[in-house]
């Protein structure tokens, strides 16, 4: 995660230093060329990651029609699975809703402060039925693509009990880092991570509850890094956790090519808008 952000950072402030060298060379005004180059480096930076996007992407696609085709995995490589998923022991109960899972996150938030009060996330060993053969989930797998709970489905009785035995760990800049490094590092394929803000006891009430579950016995795609040893998906850093979707291989293979090409083609049409203002300017700008 931290080289992934780094490069973008790279990336950016390459990009506006360019923009705002040929701004310098052209005026030799300071604000002029400090707004060009943060303008044009911007939206610069944006094309130039959505069309990473669509190389990247490639990579994913890849993977989910190898699995399509049923082609046996390789260690090390990106791949994909699709089945029905179960616990491989006690499945887990969902702290709001009290639904039978293997994977669950929630979110206490706090809507005068704007931030999270509680938040945790929860995997039990779990396995896919495939096509392949059983595959198991080792680490946890990003939750984005899953419903969240109806407010009408959320107890917060049964969540207060959760929260009030919980065993929580400090919620804050400093430990985000660890907090993910746990997630990757697990090879139990149990996770259980509890985080709050401030002290005191739990208080629901005018709190916003957000909680997502991955049901035992739905049928999932994962997408991650394959371990021959493990016999399962196992993320090797933060910047590759497992992906999660509750749909087949060729349902997330048709969204995310179309929301590569969507990214791509907002990027574009913003990068050329301001292309459109800044090239007459350059012919129209006096010389220094």
């Amino acid at each position: 995660m931290k080289k992934s952000c780094g490069l973008s950072l790279l990336v950016w402030l390459a990009f506006m230093g360019v923009y705002g060298w040929i701004a310098w060379t052209k005026t030799g005004e300071k604000f002029p060329a400090a707004a060009i180059g943060f303008l044009g480096g911007t939206f610069a930076a944006m094309l130039f990651g959505s069309a990473a996007g669509l190389v990247t992407g490639g990579t994913d696609r890849e993977a989910l029609k190898r699995a399509v085709a049923g082609e046996p995995p390789k260690d090390g490589r990106l791949e994909a699975a699709s089945g029905r998923v179960r616990a491989l022991g006690a499945a887990l109960e969902a702290p709001f809703t009290g639904r039978a899972c293997v994977a669950f996150e929630y979110d206490v938030k706090n809507p005068e402060a704007e931030r999270s009060d509680f938040a945790g996330v929860a995997l039990a060993p779990c396995a896919i039925d495939s096509a392949r053969g059983p595959v198991r989930i080792l680490g946890w797998s990003m939750l984005d693509e899953f419903p969240k709970a109806l407010q009408e489905e959320i107890d917060r009785e049964r969540g207060l009990a959760y929260l009030r035995s919980a065993k929580f760990e400090p919620l804050g800049l400093t430990n985000v880092l660890s907090f993910f490094k746990n997630l990757v590092t697990d090879q139990d394929g149990a996770i259980r991570k509890d985080m709050r803000i401030g002290d005191g006891e739990p208080d629901l009430g005018g709190k916003r509850i957000e909680e997502k579950v991955v049901p035992v016995g739905s049928t999932v795609t994962v997408l991650g890094i394959w371990s021959e040893a493990e016999r399962g998906f196992a993320p090797r850093s933060s910047a590759m956790l497992n992906r999660l979707y509750p749909v087949s291989p060729s349902s997330v293979l048709l969204d995310l090519r179309g929301s590569a090409l969507k990214t791509f083609g907002i990027a574009l049409v913003f990068f050329i808008a301001l292309h459109a203002i800044l090239v007459p300017m350059w012919f129209l700008a006096p010389g220094r």
